[in-house]
């Protein structure tokens, strides 16, 4: 208990920031997600630039034909 209240005395000010801005983190954990998913899902692939394709394709192609998509898919080809 005593290493949390000299944590707690030292970041007193930054704390009460958080409570007070509500900024969150939730969109940059969202995305760490999504590429941490398609990195399971193309296990083995052994070019690392056919990765990149596919997080782009994931995060950005869909949009370019007008899809809407609900998750990702694990379908490699």
């Amino acid at each position: 208990m005593i290493p949390f209240s000299k944590t707690l005395n030292l970041r007193k000010e930054e704390i009460s920031n958080s409570f007070l801005g509500r900024h969150s983190s939730g969109f940059v954990d969202g995305l760490n997600n999504k590429i941490n998913v398609i990195k399971r899902c193309c296990y083995g692939l052994l070019n690392r630039a056919h990765l990149f394709q596919r997080l782009y394709l994931d995060l950005f192609g869909y949009r370019l034909y007008g899809l809407k998509i609900k998750g990702l898919h694990c379908t490699q080809g």
